[in-house]
C-alpha cells in the first residue's frame, strides 16, 4: 500500500488503472484486504495520501482532474472500513452506545505515541550482546506494547542514509520522496505530532501511533535496498554473492531473538490445564452451561491477583466440547450486568439455578492468596465437594449446580 500511495501522489499509471479492467480489479481488491488488516494501518495510509495531497497541492492546482485519484483511493478505502464496522454501528443502533466496553484517555495517545528512541535502539533481547546491554542503559519514559517498534538495523541504516542524501545538495530524486512520506508518518505519530491533536479533537479512539514504526520500517528498509542495489551495480558476480550471503547472515542474527526470558513452568502450566480440562471433557455433557468465576470484565481488565487478563479463555480454547462459558460478556452490557450479579459473594444457588448455569469453574488464582482457602471452603458450603479438581497448582476447580 505504501507503493500504492507513492504511485498515487506521483501521477504513475493513472491512464491503465481507469481504462484497464485488470489494473481497476487489483486496486480495489488491494484496498479491500487492507481494510480488513488493521484500521491503524487504513488511517496511516490515509494520513500519507491525505498530506501528501496538501504537500503537491500546487500540482493539484495545475491538474485539478488529477486529484479524483487520491480522494478515490481514500474514498473506497473508507467504505470497506465502514462495511466492516457496519455490524457494530447496527448493533449500538439497537441497544444504544457503550460507554464502558472500550475506555479511552486522550491522553492515552502520548503514552503509545512514537518514540524514536524506541525505533533506533535495539531490542532488549538483542542476539549481539553489546546492542542488548544499548537498549537496557536506556530507560524509556514509557513501554507500551512490549516495546516492539525497532525497525532493525537495515531499517536504521535505510533512515540515516534517506535523511542524509534527501538533505544533500545533490538529492536522489526517488529517496527524496520517500523521504517526504517518512517525514508525514513521523509527524503523526512522535509524541506531541499530529496524532495527539487528531485524537484530541477529532477521533479520540486512536491511540497507538506507535505502531506507524510498520510504515517507517518498510519505507526505511526498501531505501536501503535501493542503495544497496546502486553500490553492487557494478561489481563482480562472486563479489555480489558473496555480499548477499554475509548480508543475509547479519539481518538473520538481527532480527532473531537472543536470551528470551520464557517461564520454564510455561510448559508445564499447559499439560496441567490441559489434562484437567480433557477430564472435564468426558465428565459432564457437551450442552453443559458454565458459571466461571472470579468473574472478570471483558474486553480489557486489569490483572487479578495471579489470574492474568483473558485467563478465562483458557477453558474455551482447551476444551474440545461446545460448553457455553460465561467469559466473554461484553461489559457494559446487560448480559455481562447480570453474570456479574449472580457471581457476586454470597453466592445465590436459586439465582445461578435460574439463569440456566449447571456448572460452576472457579480459577483460585483470581482470588487474594490470604483468602483462597476460606472463598473456597466458602463455595463448598454452598455447592458441595468439587467433581473436579486439577490444573497447574489445583487451581481449577468445577463445582454442580443442582
Amino acid at each position: 500500500m505504501i507503493y500504492q500511495a507513492h504511485k498515487i501522489l506521483n501521477f504513475q499509471n493513472l491512464n491503465n488503472l481507469f481504462y484497464r479492467k485488470i489494473k481497476l480489479f487489483k486496486f480495489f481488491i488491494l484496498h479491500f484486504l487492507f481494510s480488513i488488516n488493521s484500521i491503524y494501518f487504513c488511517f496511516f495510509y490515509c494520513c500519507l495520501i491525505g498530506f501528501g495531497v496538501l504537500l503537491n497541492i500546487k500540482k493539484y492546482w495545475l491538474f485539478p482532474k488529477k486529484i479524483f485519484l487520491p480522494i478515490l483511493s481514500i474514498g473506497i478505502l473508507i467504505f470497506f472500513v465502514a462495511i466492516n464496522f457496519l455490524p457494530n454501528v447496527l448493533y449500538m443502533g439497537e441497544h444504544g452506545k457503550n460507554t464502558q466496553a472500550v475506555e479511552r484517555n486522550n491522553s492515552e495517545a502520548e503514552y503509545y505515541a512514537l518514540k524514536p528512541a524506541n525505533i533506533i535502539l535495539p531490542g532488549e533481547f538483542h542476539n549481539i550482546r553489546i546492542f542488548q546491554e544499548l537498549k537496557r542503559k536506556y530507560v524509556p519514559t514509557s513501554r507500551p506494547e512490549g516495546f516492539n517498534e525497532y525497525i532493525g538495523l537495515v531499517g536504521v541504516f535505510g533512515l540515516i542514509l534517506t535523511t542524509y542524501f534527501s538533505l544533500s545538495k545533490k538529492p536522489i530524486n526517488l529517496i527524496k520522496k520517500y523521504f517526504v512520506y517518512l517525514v508525514i508518518l513521523f509527524s503523526v505519530g512522535i509524541v506531541g505530532g499530529l496524532g495527539a491533536l487528531i485524537t484530541n479533537y477529532l477521533v479520540p479512539q486512536f491511540r497507538c501511533y506507535n505502531r506507524v514504526s510498520i510504515f517507517i520500517a518498510t519505507i526505511s528498509i526498501f531505501c536501503f535496498f535501493i542503495f544497496y542495489d546502486r553500490w553492487l551495480k557494478n561489481k563482480s558476480t562472486k563479489f555480489k554473492t558473496a555480499v548477499y550471503l554475509f548480508s543475509f547472515l547479519f539481518f538473520t542474527v538481527d532480527s532473531l531473538p537472543r536470551d528470551m526470558k520464557i517461564n520454564p513452568e510455561s510448559g508445564l502450566q499447559f499439560e496441567k490445564d490441559q489434562q484437567f480440562f480433557d477430564a472435564v471433557d468426558s465428565n459432564i455433557p457437551s450442552d453443559s452451561k458454565i458459571l466461571q468465576l472470579p468473574y472478570i470484565p471483558f474486553p480489557e481488565s486489569p490483572v487479578l491477583f495471579g489470574m492474568e487478563d483473558y485467563d478465562h479463555f483458557k477453558a474455551f480454547l482447551a476444551s474440545k466440547k461446545n460448553f457455553k462459558f460465561s467469559y466473554g460478556a461484553i461489559k457494559g452490557r446487560s448480559g455481562a450486568e447480570w453474570i456479574q450479579k449472580v457471581s457476586d459473594w454470597p453466592l445465590n444457588k436459586n439465582a445461578i439455578l435460574e439463569t440456566g448455569y449447571n456448572f460452576i469453574l472457579v480459577n483460585l488464582d483470581g482470588y487474594d492468596p490470604n483468602i483462597r482457602i476460606k472463598r473456597l471452603k466458602d463455595i463448598i458450603s454452598v455447592f458441595g465437594s468439587p467433581i473436579k479438581t486439577g490444573g497447574f497448582g489445583e487451581r481449577w476447580h468445577l463445582f454442580e449446580v443442582k
